[in-house]
């Protein structure tokens, strides 16, 4: 395998494979370790942190879901769901047709049920249907549809409430209920949230990327070692990238570069004449 002197710059890089950048001299290099992020096995630089946020981050996100009181990652204090029985005040006398008792069922059921159940339970009971009346008088609204929301009773019976009434009933705000109403049923289930995850890596494409890394001229200066052309982690994806594009392999985006370089890598950007 060519090696990769300190006197390579960025035009001549590419000149000392020969004009190519050979695939089997990333997948085969021998000073590349067989290293994975994907294994939990595998110890990376601060994981004991992270693996510490994402324990509380779950932890905070428990709590919200069940109505308990939790620390934001503002650090603010958000108090607890409580059930209080409000009075819409509106003309269709919704605190007739549902009672105190079973609005405080409902209450604890919705904390009780998991998140996408949640929003199965928003959807089941928040119909949408075509505007009946239009009170402007432009030909073009912004308002397509009306929502009617509605609760069961004792007997398990829908009834129409107004929103004020639901809202306060499961202690929600309408951006849940928007939230709720925009999201995507798949085989007759709500989706589930996908929000925080990440696709899984192949270990051949991680491998690509760690040798790409590797292979970047360095030299060493008070006993670091800094790239010697590269200056930010996007300009050394967008190479990366150009190499993929050549071997027609699928690169890795540029959050997982960026955690495979500080995680595996200690090398610093850095200018040569400073």
């Amino acid at each position: 395998m060519a090696s990769i002197s300190e006197d390579t710059t960025k035009e001549n890089f590419y000149d000392t494979y020969d004009g190519k950048f050979r695939e089997q001299d990333i997948l085969h290099n021998e000073k590349g370790p067989d290293i994975h992020l994907n294994d939990p096995s595998v110890e990376i630089g601060e994981s004991t942190s992270r693996s510490v946020k994402k324990t509380s981050r779950e932890m905070r996100k428990h709590l919200k879901n069940t109505g308990q009181e939790f620390v934001n990652a503002a650090g603010k204090l958000v108090p607890a769901k409580v059930f209080v029985n409000k009075c819409c005040g509106c003309q269709q006398g919704c605190a007739k047709v549902i009672s105190a008792a079973r609005r405080e069922k409902l209450f604890n059921t919705y904390y009780e049920i998991p998140w996408e159940e949640k929003t199965t339970f928003i959807k089941q009971h928040v119909q949408l249907k075509h505007v009946n009346r239009r009170y402007s008088k432009k030909e073009e609204s912004r308002r397509t549809y009306s929502r009617v929301y509605r609760l069961s009773d004792e007997n398990g019976s829908l009834k129409i409430v107004c929103k004020k009434f639901f809202l306060d009933t499961i202690a929600v705000s309408c951006k849940r209920v928007n939230g709720a109403l925009h999201r995507n049923i798949v085989f007759g289930e709500i989706e589930p949230d996908k929000r925080g995850r990440q696709k899984k890596v192949k270990i051949e494409d991680e491998q690509f990327a760690y040798q790409f890394i590797s292979n970047l001229p360095t030299y060493e200066l008070d006993g670091l070692k800094y790239l010697t052309n590269e200056v930010s982690v996007t300009g050394m994806h967008k190479s990366y990238k150009e190499i993929c594009s050549q071997f027609q392999r699928l690169p890795v985006s540029i959050f997982y570069f960026r955690k495979l370089f500080s995680t595996k890598f200690e090398l610093y950007f850095r200018p040569q004449n400073k």
